[in-house]
């Protein structure tokens, strides 16, 4: 039986790959993958496939890792962690951008601002994942035909 790795340990995990990041919050949770994939409601095989990277992760299983962790398809997706500082300098300059403009607001813009934002994130995120999903499609080579739809199309 393997030991749990302390908080320490966990921090020192690589964040490069999307199994990585997920590796990475399942250990903090101190949850095995059984039982992580039991509380996100999908298959121990096609989660242990993700957190090794053999499989992209699909939307419902980012959507639920995102609530159940309370993070963002930033961090999941991509390695930002808000906040942070270098490789996310222009993460940071458009999101005060963002602040700053929304300081001048009254109240009634900020909600219809919020609301616009939200649903245009929303609809970013779907074609987003429907591109990528395209493109893991488009990358599998067909197989050959079989004899009998062959001879079905002449006919």
């Amino acid at each position: 039986m393997r030991k749990q790795m302390d908080d320490g340990e966990i921090a020192r995990l690589p964040e490069k790959t999307v199994g990585q990041r997920l590796k990475k919050l399942r250990l903090s949770a101190k949850m095995t993958q059984d039982q992580f994939s039991e509380k996100l409601g999908f298959s121990t095989n096609y989660y242990g496939q993700v957190e090794r990277d053999a499989k992209e992760l699909s939307k419902n299983m980012a959507n639920e890792v995102c609530k159940y962790f309370d993070t963002s398809y930033s961090y999941l997706y991509q390695g930002i962690i808000p906040g942070q500082i270098g490789e996310t300098s222009a993460y940071d300059t458009c999101k005060n951008h963002i602040v700053t403009l929304t300081e001048s607001c009254t109240n009634e813009e900020c909600q219809l601002l919020y609301s616009f934002l939200r649903l245009m994130i929303q609809d970013y995120r779907r074609r987003r994942m429907d591109l990528l999903a395209l493109q893991k499609n488009a990358k599998k080579r067909p197989g050959r035909p079989r004899k009998n739809s062959v001879k079905a199309e002449q006919e």
